[in-house]
């Protein structure tokens, strides 16, 4: 197919810029794709660390309820055998379980910070991968396009025939010169 003219040229050309924008097109379509999914990952990791703290919430203040339930039972013990309740080794006892609950809250609050904290971490990395993606398909795409602008360019002089004419002549005739086709 070597020199067939000017339409064989064209046509080779055609065909790798058709392709070039094919393939940049898929390109973006496919970053877009996976970074849609690393997004949709990212709110998922959002609303699992808010069910961590819906959870946790719930968790704290049944620990709290717990605690003063058994600081309840035991004034009621201690009352019952005649003790007073706000002396003594009854003080101490309830004093110890208030400060244990205050403790076992302490760290569950601080368990439920650290979910949190590596849910959003886990969010901010996803959509950091989504936000690469993203560029990373426009890059590919360019180059696709790049590369079927060169292809294009290397079809041409492959096919067009008599690289070493001036196509102005070939296009405005044997007798034109080169300012008339400028």
């Amino acid at each position: 197919m070597t020199g067939g003219g000017y339409g064989d040229a064209v046509a080779m050309s055609s065909l790798n810029i058709i392709g070039a924008l094919t393939s940049a097109a898929s390109e973006q379509a496919e970053a877009g794709y996976k970074a849609s999914a690393l997004d949709a990952n990212a709110a998922s990791a959002i609303r699992a660390g808010q069910e961590v703290e819906r959870v946790g919430a719930f968790q704290t203040a049944k620990l709290s309820q717990d605690a003063a339930g058994l600081i309840g039972t035991q004034r009621v013990g201690y009352a019952a055998q005649g003790v007073d309740v706000g002396k003594g080794s009854a003080a101490i006892a309830q004093g110890q379980a208030k400060d244990q609950s205050y403790r076992d809250v302490i760290t569950l609050q601080n368990n439920i910070w650290a979910q949190q904290l590596g849910f959003r971490a886990q969010a901010v990395e996803l959509r950091r991968q989504g936000a690469l993606e993203r560029l990373a398909g426009r890059s590919r795409a360019s180059r696709a396009l790049a590369l079927g602008g060169l292809r294009a360019a290397e079809a041409w002089m492959k096919y067009a025939p008599d690289k070493q004419k001036d196509y102005m002549t070939e296009l405005l005739g044997p007798n034109a010169t080169r300012e008339e086709g400028q």
